[in-house]
């Protein structure tokens, strides 16, 4: 949707077990695990910051999710990382999940 991230889509996905094993795939990523949840770091080894249909996850396990239930993720890493996902103040980078229900109705629909 932006243009300036890494993007999987959800063919990509659909041989994924898990989110953490589709976005440990992905250039500039790396997933590990800690005390069994997925920690998704970027280059710098400091965490992304995750987000699901434009809104941030906060101490959410991304594995939660099935991957059939997402359209596309993107990753933006330090710089190239989007005002609305914390642009220049975050030093890491975001990773920005959409679900395929919000791909489906499209931006700023609801239902």
């Amino acid at each position: 949707r932006q243009g300036a991230g890494k993007r999987a889509k959800s063919g990509r996905l659909a041989g994924s077990g898990f989110i953490s094993d589709a976005l440990d795939r992905l250039p500039g990523v790396r997933v590990e695990h800690i005390g069994g949840l997925p920690y998704v770091a970027g280059r710098r080894g400091c965490g992304l910051r995750m987000f699901l249909d434009g809104l941030p996850l906060f101490f959410y396990d991304v594995d939660d999710m099935l991957p059939q239930e997402i359209e596309v993720i993107e990753v933006f890493l330090a710089e190239r990382t989007p005002a609305q996902f914390g642009g220049i103040k975050n030093r890491c980078g975001s990773v920005v999940m959409w679900s395929r229900r919000k791909a489906r109705r499209g931006p700023g629909r609801e239902g």
